[in-house]
């Protein structure tokens, strides 16, 4: 798996309309961040496995807006705007220390025998997670190893502390 991490971009002043994970919708004029791989607030895009940061969790939508194109420049937003997960890097889902947002085409299935996405290599955040949500229908199962491989946690849509095996050892995430 490719995985591209955006180098920094400065923008001037702009107004960006993007859904949230709760599915808000929000049209904020101001400047735009700067967007790096270097950030603690993370969108990863599954399609075209990109991945931006930005340095306060506020401006999130513009991490997402990163992740929408390709290299070869061709726009896939609407191929994979759909939030199946976050991520943090500490435990109870706070925000502190920074969480990552999976990106994927649709909502999961109501099956759990099927693998709606998957993420691996989790590349910056292997071995970050602590806790979780599912969004979008979305249960999550994280491994050990990286091909979905190792010791797991069984699927479930949020944990608040993916316990000690788990805490800082995820190499890989199936979304059902």
């Amino acid at each position: 798996m490719r995985l591209a991490l955006v180098s920094a971009v400065v923008f001037a002043a702009t107004s960006l309309s993007l859904a949230s994970p709760s599915g808000a919708v929000s049209s904020v004029p101001r400047d735009v961040p700067v967007i790096s791989p270097d950030g603690d607030y993370c969108a990863y895009n599954g399609v075209t496995e990109i991945q931006a940061c930005v340095d306060d969790p506020a401006d999130i939508e513009y991490a997402y807006a990163a992740t929408e194109e390709e290299p070869s420049g061709r726009s896939v937003s609407a191929a994979a705007s759909v939030v199946l997960g976050r991520f943090f890097d500490d435990v109870n889902y706070a925000t502190g220390l920074g969480f990552i947002d999976y990106l994927g085409a649709g909502a999961c299935t109501a099956s759990l025998t099927t693998r709606d996405a998957g993420w691996s290599p989790l590349g910056t955040w292997a071995n970050r997670i602590s806790s979780f949500q599912g969004y979008n229908s979305c249960s999550i199962r994280l491994w050990t190893g990286v091909g979905y491989t190792g010791t797991s946690l069984s699927y479930r849509t949020t944990s608040a502390n993916v316990g000690t095996t788990l805490n800082n050892n995820s190499e890989s995430v199936e979304f059902s």
